[in-house]
């Protein structure tokens, strides 16, 4: 893990950090985080597809001074300051790389509140409820735009 700490600003404890986490498969997932590298709760926001985690700087700046608390918003595969611009292979994959990303911080914070928005926040669902594979058996749905929804015909 590297860490980028800009020191005209060390004495405000929610100066964005950017850190980097190294992956199973090699790949660097790069995150900011404001306020402390350890706390009562840490809040995780993800950014939606067509995002990145420097978007979330005035809310990391805001929450990251709440006192025992620290913000952290990853960067998706293939989004901001990560490699291969524009492209996550696989929603499993968004899925396995945050889960390995909260696992690496969960020792340094007491709660975690994973949060997200758009396609993050489908895939914060997916991490938190424990579930990284989908189910075979899952019909996939696709709302209309009159509201109605029917059978996705490449469903399994």
């Amino acid at each position: 893990m590297t860490t980028t700490h800009d020191p005209a600003t060390a004495n405000d404890p929610a100066t964005e950090q950017v850190r980097v986490f190294e992956q199973p498969d090699g790949y660097l997932t790069h995150y900011r985080l404001w306020g402390p590298d350890r706390a009562a709760d840490l809040v995780v926001m993800l950014h939606g597809g067509m995002s990145h985690s420097a978007w979330q700087a005035p809310l990391g700046t805001r929450l990251g001074r709440l006192p025992g608390t620290a913000f952290v918003a990853i960067d998706l595969r293939g989004s901001g300051l990560n490699a291969g611009r524009g492209h996550i292979p696989s929603g499993e994959l968004a899925v396995e790389d945050i889960a390995n990303v909260l696992r690496h911080l969960k020792d340094s914070y007491g709660r975690i509140h994973l949060a997200g928005w758009c396609f993050g926040a489908q895939v914060a669902t997916v991490v938190a409820a424990g579930r990284p594979r989908p189910d075979p058996g899952a019909r996939r749905t696709r709302e209309q735009p009159q509201g109605r929804q029917h059978r996705d015909p490449e469903a399994p």
